[in-house]
């Protein structure tokens, strides 16, 4: 939350899967947004379940089971997967295929 207060600025927008609007990356930044009252925050669409975007995780979970605990309203704990984008022989964290947006987070656009 500091972050985006100190700069006024949103760098990147949350992930979200197409279908089931399941957010697969920028939990923190939704929550920050929504504990500062906004209706609205950049997202941007993927297909969550393309091949290309895989799970790293601990106790294996899979896409399948991160969409049902979401639309089921159970919570994972923190850093239980870290979506990943597999681009040619390299495997990147989603977030880092995401362009900086530089949103400006301004005060009057947040409910009273």
């Amino acid at each position: 939350m500091g972050e985006i207060l100190s700069t006024g600025m949103l760098d990147k927008p949350i992930v979200v899967d197409v279908h089931s609007k399941t957010i697969i990356d920028g939990h923190h930044r939704y929550n920050v947004f929504r504990n500062l009252g906004f209706m609205e925050i950049p997202v941007i669409y993927v297909d969550y379940f393309h091949p290309s975007i895989v799970i790293h995780s601990a106790t294996n979970v899979t896409k399948e089971d991160v969409v049902t605990a979401a639309l089921s309203g159970k919570k994972f704990p923190p850093k239980t997967t870290r979506h990943m984008l597999v681009k040619g022989s390299r495997t990147i964290h989603i977030s880092d295929n995401v362009k900086n947006i530089n949103y400006p987070v301004l005060v009057g656009q947040m409910v009273e």
